[in-house]
C-alpha cells in the first residue's frame, strides 16, 4: 500500500526529461508527444531522481520516510507510523505521456515495493476482533498503477508555469502482497495465528478494502511534491516546444520566409531539446587551400555573426523536393593560420593568429530532401546541397607574424591582401566557406530529423 511513491519518480523523470535547461542535464530531452522517448528518458533518469533534487524542492524518494497515515473505518481502526519505503529505484516505467489538448499527464508503472515501520490496530478483520501495536512489514514484487494529473497554465514572475488542479489514479496488485504485523494480541502468537492466516490468504483484498485512504494520502503527498517542482521551474524548461515555428503551406513563400526569419535567432542560439548546437559562434577545427603557388591553412577557427544574418529568400519546391535560402550576413573569423608560397608576385610565409571579417556576404544554399519515416512520422531528410556566395562588402585580412614578425617585409604583402581581397577569397576561401555552410546544413539536417513534417508544413 506504500507503493505509489514511484508516481513522483516517474512523473518528475518525465518532466525533467522534457527540460532543455541545466536543471537536469543528465536526462535526454523529449518532445511532449514523443511517448517512447519520454518513457525511455524517465526510466534512464530513475537512479538519479530517487535521490531527490533539493534545489527544486523534490525530496529523496528511495528510501521514502513517512511520519504517519491512518485508515480508520467503522469496524477497524488502523494506523501506520515511522514508515520507511524502499524499492522505487527498481520500478519499471511502462508508459509516460502528456496530452497537451486535455492538459493531462499520465504515468503507468510496475514496481516492487517494501515498507516497514510501526502500526496500531483495533477492530474487526473478517470474523476476528483483533488488536495490536508493534512493528510491521509489507512488501510485494509487483504492483501496476496509473496516475493522471490535470494541469493548467499560470504566470509566475512573468513566466508560464504549470499548476496541478487535480488527479485520478487506479492500481492493480499484480502479485501477492505480504503483510507481517508483529505483536498482535500483545505477542500472543496462538491467538494471532488465525488472523495471520486471514492476512496471508486475503492480503490483496484487504489492501483494496482498508488501504484506500492510505493510498490516496500517499499519492496526494507526491502530487504536492510535483507541484513544488512546477512552481520552481518554468514550463519552458519542462517541455520541448517550438513557438518560433509557424507551419506554412508548401507554396506559401511569404509565410515560409516570415517563419524562417522568426526561427533564425532561436536556432542560432541552439535548441538542446532538439539536439541542435549553438551555431554562433561556430567552430571549425581546420581547413586548407593548398594550390600550386600558395599553400594556406587555417585551424582552431571561431566564426561569429550568424545571429545578425538577414534572410532574403526562403522557399520550398515540393515537386523537386528542394529548399532554397539566401541570406546576407556579417561574418568574422579568428584562429591560427599557416602560409607559404606566392600571392601575386610576392613570396611569403607566416604562422600565427588571424582575423578575417566582412560586413556583408551573400550566401545561397539549396538543399535536396526526401521524405522518410521515423517513429511513425514523416520527416524530411537532407540528401545533398549546392551553394554559392558573393562578397558584397570588402573582406579584411589581418595575418599576424608574417615573415616571422618582420612587419617591414610584411607590409607589401598586406597591401596586396588589402587591394586584392576578392582574388584572395576566390583562390583560398572556398574550403572555409564550404565547411562553414556544411556545418549549418548539418544543423538543418538535425532539425528536420527532430521535427516531423506536420509541424513544419500545413497540408494544402
Amino acid at each position: 500500500m506504500i507503493r505509489f511513491n514511484y508516481f513522483l519518480v516517474g512523473l518528475i523523470g518525465y518532466l525533467v526529461a522534457e527540460s532543455n535547461a541545466g536543471v537536469a542535464s543528465f536526462i535526454k530531452p523529449c518532445k511532449a508527444d514523443d511517448k517512447a522517448c519520454i518513457t525511455a528518458s524517465s526510466q534512464a533518469a530513475l537512479s538519479t531522481m530517487v535521490n531527490g533534487i533539493p534545489d527544486l524542492g523534490v525530496p529523496t524518494i528511495d528510501p521514502m520516510i513517512i511520519d504517519s497515515v491512518r485508515s480508520d473505518g467503522n469496524d477497524l481502526k488502523l494506523g501506520f507510523r515511522e514508515i520507511t519505503v524502499t524499492g522505487v529505484r527498481k520500478c519499471k516505467i511502462l508508459g509516460m505521456e502528456r496530452n497537451t489538448e486535455k492538459s493531462t499527464m499520465t504515468l503507468v508503472a510496475e514496481c516492487p515495493l517494501h515498507g516497514v515501520g510501526k502500526y496500531d490496530l483495533n477492530g474487526k478483520i473478517g470474523p476476528i476482533v483483533a488488536y495490536g501495536d508493534g512493528d510491521f512489514e509489507i512488501h510485494t514484487k509487483n504492483v501496476k498503477f496509473t496516475v493522471e494529473l490535470r494541469i493548467k497554465d499560470i504566470k509566475k514572475n512573468g513566466l508560464k508555469h504549470w499548476k496541478i488542479t487535480g488527479f485520478d489514479y487506479s492500481y492493480d496488485l499484480v502479485e501477492k502482497v505480504h503483510i507481517d504485523l508483529k505483536n498482535l494480541f500483545d505477542g500472543d502468537e496462538e491467538r494471532a495465528k488465525p488472523l495471520k492466516q486471514i492476512l496471508d490468504t486475503n492480503s490483496n483484498e484487504l489492501v483494496q478494502e482498508i488501504g484506500k485512504d492510505l493510498i490516496r494520502q500517499l499519492i496526494a503527498a507526491y502530487v504536492g511534491a510535483c507541484e513544488k517542482l512546477f512552481l520552481n521551474v518554468p514550463a519552458k524548461e519542462l517541455e520541448i516546444s517550438m513557438p518560433f515555428i509557424t507551419p506554412c503551406k508548401p507554396n506559401d513563400q511569404k509565410c515560409i520566409l516570415s517563419s524562417g526569419k522568426k526561427a533564425l535567432p532561436f536556432i542560432t542560439a541552439g535548441v538542446p531539446a532538439l539536439g541542435l548546437p549553438v551555431v554562433d559562434p561556430i567552430f571549425i577545427e581546420s581547413a586548407r587551400s593548398d594550390g600550386a603557388n600558395l599553400k594556406l591553412g587555417f585551424r582552431n577557427m571561431k566564426i561569429t555573426g550568424v545571429t545578425k544574418c538577414k534572410i532574403i529568400e526562403l522557399g520550398r519546391n515540393p515537386g523537386k523536393q528542394t529548399m532554397k535560402m539566401t541570406v546576407e550576413c556579417p561574418l568574422t573569423g579568428v584562429g591560427q593560420y599557416d602560409l607559404k608560397g606566392k600571392l601575386s608576385f610576392i613570396e611569403a610565409w607566416g604562422d600565427g593568429d588571424f582575423k578575417i571579417y566582412t560586413d556583408k556576404v551573400k550566401i545561397t544554399v539549396e538543399i535536396k530532401t526526401k521524405v522518410i519515416e521515423k517513429n511513425g512520422k514523416k520527416h524530411w531528410k537532407i540528401t545533398g546541397f549546392d551553394y554559392s556566395y558573393e562578397m558584397l562588402d570588402k573582406v579584411y585580412f589581418d595575418l599576424k607574424n608574417l615573415f616571422g614578425g618582420d612587419d617591414k617585409r610584411a607590409q607589401p604583402f598586406r597591401e596586396v591582401l588589402d587591394h586584392s581581397w576578392k582574388e584572395m577569397i576566390d583562390e583560398v576561401g572556398g574550403p572555409i566557406i564550404k565547411q562553414l555552410i556544411g556545418k549549418y546544413v548539418d544543423v538543418a539536417k538535425a532539425f528536420m530529423l527532430a521535427v516531423p513534417v506536420n509541424e513544419l508544413e500545413l497540408q494544402p
